[in-house]
């Protein structure tokens, strides 16, 4: 359990990272929330003009879906990664 927890702990923090990043530059723009908009137009419907892209909740839902999955899978991964790889001192004297 606690190699499941290093590891997802880091892809929520990442997660959140860049999407408050992403939140940042939208609100400049004054247009919020437009990158998942988009990025979830994109992925999940195939949308390839972005003029066309219009912000719902429900694009933005479904690219933080993705988008927090593969942070957490990252993460996640990169731990158990770590844990495979010797640590120094372990491995015997030439």
């Amino acid at each position: 359990m606690r190699t499941l927890i290093d590891g997802v702990t880091p892809g929520i923090v990442g997660a959140i990272t860049l999407a408050g990043w992403f939140l940042m530059l939208d609100v400049a723009r004054g247009q919020p929330f437009a990158t998942p908009a988009l990025l979830g137009a994109t992925l999940m419907h195939g949308a390839v003009d972005p003029r066309l892209a219009h912000v719902t909740w429900t694009l933005v839902v479904e690219y933080s879906v993705i988008h927090v999955t593969a942070f957490v899978a990252s993460g996640w991964s990169q731990h158990v990664s770590s844990l495979r790889t010797p640590r120094p001192g372990s491995l015997p004297s030439a």
